[in-house]
């Protein structure tokens, strides 16, 4: 392979890099990306031929909550080669590159979500990265939240509050106290308001709880968090529990009937955090020799949303 060059990224490569992000993930967040996150050397690229075909980002996410001291981590983040050069390897050189990257800038922890259930296997066995997130996620239709009679809608719903990244921050930090969770920065949280803007949805409050929403291009509408005071409770199936039997749970079922009264006859995509051993993975971890992660203990990791 001596016709390939892993590098970092060029600023004058802007062009290029933008061609390549539009080819694999359309155009929805490229300019926003570009214009929050974008600097040359946190960006690893494949020259394959004189030609960029591969491209990784590394992008600063906050910290992980997991103990006394938060530990920074950064996320790797649109891996994304050319369709004409996949199955070269082209993917596995970035993200280790960015992995040694992060550690060099000081990051102890990196995170990553893979795209789809296979990419897990594939980076686990080319890189340092372990399973270690992991979500409640289930698809629901319209019908699926009829809890009450709709006489009784209003009595039993709550009014769905857009508000501000920081209050959004606030309030996720209660919710999610006493699990161990990336505690998204300033940066990602406007990244996400820009999707939203693209796309529809918000930061929303409703009752006591709070859910990042976002509006998907075939209509359905995606919970990419719900934080729930219930899920701080020793539950190991929550949403199902109050699917089975509303009335187990009304504040939380409360909760899932204003979403789909505020946005009616929908498909819902909805992700919360997931109980021990019961939730599906969802991110992956690596980190620095020197650091000891620990966990919940009786919730799985949390990951937030991850810009998918």
């Amino acid at each position: 392979m001596s016709d390939v060059i892993i590098r970092n990224a060029h600023i004058d490569e802007l062009s290029e890099l933008k061609a390549i992000w539009e080819t694999i993930f359309e155009d929805i967040g490229k300019e926003a990306f570009f214009s929050i996150y974008f600097k040359p050397d946190m960006c690893i690229v494949v020259e394959y031929n004189n030609t960029l075909v591969s491209m990784g980002y590394l992008v600063p996410f906050g910290d992980i909550l997991c103990g006394k001291k938060p530990i920074s981590c950064a996320m790797i983040y649109a891996i994304a080669t050319l369709p004409e050069c996949r199955g070269m390897g082209f993917g596995r050189l970035v993200v280790n590159e960015l992995i040694s990257l992060a550690h060099k800038l000081g990051y102890p922890v990196v995170v990553l979500c893979p795209s789809d259930d296979t990419l897990f296997e594939y980076y686990a066995k080319y890189t340092n990265m372990r399973d270690w997130f992991y979500t409640f996620e289930y698809r629901y239709k319209y019908a699926d939240f009829s809890f009450f009679d709709d006489s009784d809608i209003e009595t039993h719903t709550f009014p769905l509050i857009r508000i501000s990244i920081n209050e959004y921050r606030k309030l996720r930090r209660k919710l999610l106290k006493k699990i161990t969770h990336i505690d998204h920065d300033q940066k990602a949280l406007e990244y996400q308001e820009c999707l939203f803007k693209e796309l529809g949805g918000g930061f929303y409050r409703i009752g006591n709880s709070c859910a990042a929403i976002e509006m998907q291009a075939d209509s359905t509408v995606l919970l990419k968090e719900l934080l729930v005071p219930v899920i701080k409770n020793r539950l190991t199936g929550a949403f199902d529990l109050v699917h089975d039997n509303p009335a187990s749970n009304t504040e939380f079922a409360s909760v899932l009937a204003s979403i789909a009264h505020a946005f009616p006859d929908k498909e819902y995509i909805v992700r919360l955090p997931a109980a021990k051993r019961k939730g599906r993975r969802f991110g992956m971890l690596t980190t620095s020799d020197d650091i000891d992660i620990t966990k919940s203990e009786n919730f799985e990791p949390w990951y937030g949303f991850a810009f998918d």
